[in-house]
């Protein structure tokens, strides 16, 4: 099982990894497309951080409170 500290060593690459792919995307581009197979990246970048507090924080931290439980 991973420890506290790797997992947020994990989660803050993937964190990173994502920023860095969109930087040089525009703010347009960062919102619902016209075309319905496009996913803006906004969408990926909340994501990436849901999957970490649904998958890992939720269900294996005792301590751990939601931002927004709605």
């Amino acid at each position: 099982m991973l420890k506290k500290q790797e997992i947020l060593k994990i989660f803050q690459e993937t964190r990173t990894a994502t920023e860095n792919l969109c930087r040089e995307i525009t703010v347009e581009d960062h919102v619902i497309q016209s075309i319905p197979d496009v996913s803006p990246p906004k969408w990926h970048l909340a994501h990436t951080t849901w999957f970490f507090e649904a998958f890992i924080l939720k269900p294996y931290s005792t301590t751990y409170q939601e931002f927004d439980p709605l």
